[in-house]
This record gives structure tokens, sequence and C-alpha cells, in this order.
């Protein structure tokens, strides 16, 4: 346009001179006049075209750079792009082409409870896998960029490889892997059923085998050699609810010498089984659930084992039994429900042995400023299945972390563990937090045989007889952990503000400590000592909900504790272990029996664990209702 505009200009001024000579030559006829306006004129006249002609051979120049970068640029785009994808770098899509990709989310391929799966095309023509993460918007899109390179950074040939992201400001996170046109590989080796609308087939044994070895592989790779991902496995959702299961049947098939029964029909009728393998892949697996970890192999030996570059032992006896825990309703295939507990190896009935729980967290070892040890405590009153008969009980409580507080002492908060836990895990969770006036107390349950377990002995606070809303209360088992609770208070200074809470059943606990603490006793009539100012309740339900209402009505001193006792309550409604609605019932039983300051947090997605959102929600409640230093009250 610029090159338009001068070029009219030049003309005009070309024209326009040319007219002056031609007039002046008319008016002024050869005069000295006319020669000086003829002069300039031309002057003038060369000089625009000298001007016209440098400026488009400047023009000239200009353009051929322009389209020398554009050039350049293009290629440099290409070669980045294509060592983007050499290197594994994840790109970053546009919701709207992810959206096209997938027919408008339509191609559904799998739903879980936090993400949803669908296919897709992109425009080169590549299938990719959009997982569409529900809830995801209230992680920021920092910590979310934070995982997208921590995922990519995992690249191995038998882990699927994430080739990109979605983060647009109000849609949903994205991710894209590859596609795995397979699909899953359960459809491959367990039988279809009628009622399934799957494909699939039945793996051949060489495959079986080479699927064993790459998932080692793979195994191997996160553990030794991925710098950039730490595996935690303090998951507290498979540690309460999935126990790992001991294959017994393998195990006496091995003893008997009969492991080719333990083979799938359909692989036998396929033949080309080698038993040697066979027993490699059972000797395998059976020294990976050992107890003892010095017992168990690494996976870079579990490779070298399955690939027949070591010698495998047979392994020795395992202690392990067949359980699944809190999974009780299983639907059968002719409609029925079936309790879902398997029973328990005769060695262990007598439940004298030690405790061998494979469900505990990850241990750390920490240095406590104080360390006590639990004493032997009987107390008297109804067990669960004894029919209203008393039955007495010795409760051995187990070891007990002390976290001293960081500034001037305030509080004191005695924090209970779930079912299977200890108080060592606890302890350097509540150390990190942001509450330098608070002394934390975190206690081990007593190890007890459990009846929702078939008797198995793991920690408790108190026995589990079923996991319904109708099941009866362990009060004997309840109060003992109440009364452990109350003793470990009671050394604390008159002006220290008492609390209690827990995670799961050390939840229950927690909220059966503050009924007795309204109501002034235990349940079997012995008197209450602590004074509570707070209790905390994640993940769990309260215990005697029935007949707390009956317990507190016509007691003026009950109805004023209640009324007064700040209790906060947080559940996950994602939570399969403990569901939502025992929360959600439980914060309103507690309401209609007279408690006026409870407060209930619900979090949508969250399971049966702890997210950093609901610890910085208990962080505030505490600081406001125990008023520590930096609270307004």
């Amino acid at each position: 346009m610029e090159d338009k505009k001068a070029n009219i200009v030049a003309v005009t001024t070309v024209v326009a001179l040319i007219i002056l000579i031609i007039v002046s030559r008319v008016f002024l006829k050869l005069s000295e006049a006319f020669f000086l306006i003829c002069g300039a004129g031309a002057a003038v006249i060369l000089a625009v075209f000298a001007y016209l002609i440098i400026r488009r051979h400047y023009n000239r120049r200009r353009m051929l750079m322009e389209s020398r970068l554009v050039s350049e640029g293009r290629e440099l785009r290409t070669e980045y792009s294509f060592l983007r994808k050499v290197a594994g770098v994840p790109t970053k899509f546009r919701h709207k082409d992810l959206e096209e990709a997938t027919d408008h989310f339509r191609s559904l391929v799998g739903q879980g409870a936090s993400a949803t799966v669908f296919k897709g095309i992109l425009n080169d023509g590549t299938a990719v896998a959009v997982k569409r993460i529900n809830n995801g918007e209230e992680r920021g899109e920092k910590e979310f960029r934070s995982e997208v390179a921590a995922i990519a950074s995992v690249q191995h040939v038998n882990l699927v490889h994430l080739l990109g992201y979605c983060c647009s400001p109000g849609m949903p996170r994205l991710l894209v892997y590859e596609f795995i046109p397979n699909g899953s590989l359960d459809c491959w080796i367990f039988p279809r059923r009628e009622t399934q609308n799957r494909r699939g087939g039945c793996l051949s044994w060489e495959s079986r085998y080479r699927v064993a070895i790459d998932v080692a592989k793979a195994l191997s790779y996160l553990h030794h050699d991925c710098r950039n991902v730490c595996l935690i496995g303090n998951d507290e959702k498979r540690a309460e609810k999935k126990w790992q299961y001991y294959p017994k049947i393998v195990n006496d098939k091995m003893r008997e010498g009969k492991l080719m029964e333990v083979v799938d029909q359909r692989v036998l009728e396929g033949g080309g089984i080698d038993e040697k393998e066979v027993r490699r892949l059972v000797y395998v697996a059976l020294w990976c659930i050992q107890e003892r970890a010095r017992l168990r192999p690494t996976m870079a030996r579990v490779v070298e084992m399955l690939e027949g570059r070591t010698t495998v032992d047979e392994p020795p006896e395992t202690r392990m039994i067949i359980v699944d825990l809190l999974s009780i309703d299983e639907d059968t295939p002719d409609g029925h429900k079936r309790r879902k507990i398997a029973a328990m190896a005769p060695h262990l009935v007598d439940c004298n042995l030690p405790s061998t729980s494979t469900c505990s967290f990850a241990m750390s070892i920490i240095s406590p400023s104080a360390v006590f040890w639990g004493a032997k405590m009987s107390f008297t009153g109804p067990s669960v299945g004894s029919g209203g008969q008393t039955a007495r009980r010795a409760f051995e409580f187990g070891r007990t972390y002390v976290v001293r507080p960081k500034g001037r002492h305030q509080a004191t908060v005695v924090w209970l563990h779930g079912l299977g836990d200890n108080g060592s895990s606890w302890s350097q969770l509540l150390e990190s937090l942001p509450l330098p006036n608070i002394k934390w107390i975190c206690p081990t349950a007593p190890t007890q045989p459990i009846t929702v377990f078939g008797g198995f002995p793991s920690t408790a606070w108190f026995d589990v007889g079923d996991l319904s809303e109708d099941a009866p209360d362990d009060l004997e088992g309840l109060d003992a952990a109440a009364a452990h609770v109350a003793n470990l208070l009671s050394t604390e200074p008159t002006d220290i503000k008492l609390g209690v809470g827990g995670f799961s059943m050390g939840a229950a606990t927690a909220l059966y400590s503050g009924s007795c603490f309204t109501q002034g006793k235990f349940g079997n009539g012995n008197p209450y000592p602590a004074k509570l100012s707070a209790v905390v309740g994640l993940s769990g339900w309260l215990p005697c909900a029935k007949t707390l209402a009956n317990k507190l009505q016509g007691v003026d001193e009950a109805a004023r504790r209640a009324a007064s006792l700040p209790i906060l309550l947080c559940h996950g409604k994602g939570d399969d272990v403990v569901p939502y609605k025992f929360g959600d019932k439980s914060s309103r039983a507690l309401g209609s029996s007279g408690f006026q300051d409870v407060s209930f947090k619900s979090y949508n997605g969250l399971g049966h664990y702890t997210i950093p959102e609901e610890m910085d929600e208990i962080c505030g409640w505490l600081t406001s209702k125990l008023g520590l230093e930096g609270s307004s009250s």
C-alpha cells in the first residue's frame, strides 16, 4: 500500500512539472526565467525517477529477505516439531482440535472415577486416546503442567506414551496418549461372559509369558531407571480397601507337584506350554509376596529371573492369607449377593501370631521427641457378637509418636490412624503442617482379631463385625480406645487446650471420644476425665449414632457441652471404603443430638485419602477454634 501511494505521488509530481514547463514555454517564450524553471523541473523529475528506482530496488531486497526468513522459520518450526516428537516433548493441543478429533467427545473408550477416555483421530491421521480429567480445574495450571512434565519424562517401550495435553481456561484438563488398539489386557486373559459386550480373545502361552516380562521391565524402569518420577507406595485407598492376595491354590499345587493344573484350560488346549516357564513364573510370583522385605527380589532381579538369566529357587512358606478387605458384597452370575471374605489359613486361627499386615502405610523413620509404649489395659463391656454378654479383653496399645510444637505450646491434639495403619505414618504428615503451636500425639492401635477379616489380626481401635449402618458397635473396644486417648491427654498442663482427631476408623474413635466427653462418661459408665476443645474426623463415621440423642436428652451439663464442642467432619464424595453417606448421616446425627458447632466439608471426586485442600481446611479450622497464635479470635 505504501509503494502504491509513493508511485501515485511520484507520477503526479512528474506530470505537474511537465505541465509547468509547457505553460512556462507558452507564456515566457525562451526567456531566462523559462530556462530556470525548465532546469529545476527537469532536476526534480530526475530525482523522482531516481527515488523510484532506489525504492524499488530496496523493496525487492526486503521482500527477498522476508521470504527467506519465512522459509527459514517454516523449516525451523518443522525441525522443532520433529525434534519435539523425537525427544518425547508433549504438544499443547487446542481444545477445539481435540473436540473435533473425538467427534465432540462421543467416542467413549472407558470411564473411571477420576477421568473419562475417548478415542480420537488427529488431522494427520494419528489415532490417540484423549483422557478428560474430571474436576481437573480444581488444580492450578502450574501444578497441572508439572504433572504433565513428570508424566512425559517417563518413556519406555512398555509404557503408554504421552503425546500432549490441553489446558484451556474454563475447560476440562485433557491428556493425549497414544492409542492402544488391542484394548485392555484383561479382555485377552479372562474368559468372556455372556453379559459382556467386549472384544478380546485368549492369549497364547508365549504371548502371556512375553507380557509378564514386558510388565516387569516397565516396573523395573520406573523403580530403578526413571529419575524424574518418585513412586510412592502409601496409597491409603489401596491400604484400607485392598489387601494383597496370596495365591493359596498355586502354592498348594506347587507343593504337590501339580503346577500344570493352575494353567488356564484354554491355554492348555492350545498347546505350546513350557512347564519350566510355568514353574519359573510361579516361583517368581511367590518370591515377590514374601512377608519379609529382604526376601523379596528387586524388579531388576525379577526381570533377570523371568528371562532365565539367573536361577530361581523354590520360595519358602509364607503366612499371608486371602482377604478382600471391605469388599463384602459381590454380584454372582445368578444375580444373588455373596459375602466376599475368604477363609484364613488354619494355622492362623489362634490369632496369637504377630501381625503380618500388608496394608499398612510405607514406614518412614523419624526422630520423635518422646516415645511411649502402651501397657495392657482391660475394660468390661459388650463386645461384637457377644449377644449382650460381658467379655473382658486385654488391649495392648502400640508405639506412640509425639511431635513437639515448634512455637509456643498452646494446644495438644491426639491423632488416630485408620485400620491397619500405625502412628508413625501420620506423625510425619502432621509435623509438616503450619501449626507450630500444636503438640501432636500419634498412638498406635492394638493388634486384635477383626471379625470382618475372618479373625485375622490387624491394628485397629475396635472390632468391626459388619460394614453396614445397622452393624453392632464394639463398645468395649471403643471405650478402651477412648480411655487411651483420655490417658494420653491427662498429663497435659491445665492451660493447654485439648483435641482429638483421626482418619477413617481413627475418625470414628475421635467422634466417640467427643460423645463420651459430652456425656461425661464412657459407655461402661466410668467417668471421662479429659476436657476436649475440638474434634476432627476425616473420612469416618459416628459410632452409636442412633442412641446418642437419647443419652444426652434431659442432661443439662451434657447438652451444654454438646452445644459448645466444635467438630469438623471432612468426607470425599468418591470414597468407596467409608461411603460418603456415612459422613453425611454422622453430621446430621450430631446436629439432631444437640451439637451446634458442627462443620461438614465435602470434596468432589475425593476417595479414601487426604488432599492438601483438606489439610489446609483443618489448619485454618484448628487455628480458629483453638485460638492459636495468628487467629483473629
